[in-house]
């Protein structure tokens, strides 16, 4: 497929609940770090290129 998945889920007895991004290709070539954190759920990746930055954040209670 032209695209990649980034999850952040819980370490606990739900595992199916959590948030995640899909990112078509080329974008996810351009995934420098990936940051998750459990509670609430929060998914944070950082993009680069040579000029521009972009951060997406997706966050679910």
């Amino acid at each position: 497929m032209n695209f990649r998945s980034y999850w952040a889920c819980s370490s606990s007895s739900r595992p199916h609940d959590g948030v995640g991004i899909l990112l078509r290709y080329p974008l996810h070539k351009h995934v420098q770090t990936i940051d998750s954190w459990e509670v609430p759920y929060l998914l944070s990746l950082l993009l680069g290129w040579i000029m521009l930055d972009l951060i997406i954040t997706m966050s679910s209670y």
